[in-house]
């Protein structure tokens, strides 16, 4: 069971009936989000699983974690990405941002830090809907600004309780289905090359910053031009009394 966990995951979803199943498994996952996470298949977890999984309010994982592993998960289905996402060209922000296009609205960014969001995020605000990045911006940066449409947090709880809970539902698999471990058990691992870009940071000194000619002029053109939108956008709502 524990070898062939996702393969048995991705199956629970194949038929109506294996619900029991997948329902277990859910809340084994949700308890234990490394089981998928940090598996060795990571990167093959069918979108559907992966949205299943951030969407859950009992995710015991915090919002920094669910972005940077759907994040990974993304950069994994893009492999020959730059290492640092500000050699990202255009194509490659866009590719990035059709691959998270529907995972994007179940990672609860409100919920970040301003530090987390502006090392974890703002290098990838591409891959984000225009306006859900604005808005993230004025709330980050205006601390009396109230966030247009936030979800509610994640409902982590301490580690004492998520070992109890967890060693209950490993009983309940291990008793209720042992014929999935006999029909799975002997399943052939997925082989996959690990050539995913890490997420980027933002460089701590002017050393480390690319060098401007990796770009092509119309690209810095663009990024110009987009930094203008973002101030002229923060200096009206803050200059019209917004909160």
């Amino acid at each position: 069971m524990e070898r062939n966990f996702n393969l048995i995951y991705q199956t629970s979803f194949e038929k109506d009936s294996f619900l029991e199943l997948q329902k277990y498994c859910t809340n084994l996952i949700s308890n234990n989000p490394n089981k998928i996470f940090n598996s060795l298949d990571f990167s093959t977890t069918p979108e559907k699983l992966l949205i299943s999984i951030i969407q859950n309010d009992n995710l015991q994982m915090t919002e920094i974690q669910v972005w940077e592993n759907v994040l990974k998960w993304g950069l994994a289905q893009n492999p020959g990405f730059p290492s640092d996402a500000s050699n990202f060209s255009k194509d490659d922000f866009n590719s990035l941002k059709n691959t998270l296009h529907q995972c994007i609205s179940f990672v609860r960014f409100y919920n970040l830090t301003s530090k987390e969001f502006f090392y974890n995020v703002v290098p990838y605000k591409k891959v984000l809907p225009k306006e859900l990045y604005m808005d993230l911006l004025k709330t980050f940066l205006d601390s009396d600004s109230e966030p247009v449409d936030k979800l509610n947090s994640r409902k982590v709880i301490n580690d004492n309780h998520i070992n109890k809970k967890l060693s209950k539902l490993q009983e309940e698999l291990s008793d209720e289905m042992p014929q999935y471990q006999e029909n799975y058990g002997r399943a052939a691992k997925i082989p996959y090359k690990k050539n995913y870009a890490q997420a980027a940071k933002f460089p701590d000194n002017s050393s480390q910053v690319p060098k401007i000619q990796d770009k092509t002029i119309a690209e810095i053109h663009e990024d110009a031009a987009e930094q203008k939108e973002e101030a002229e956008y923060l200096r009206r709502t803050t200059s019209s009394g917004g909160r």
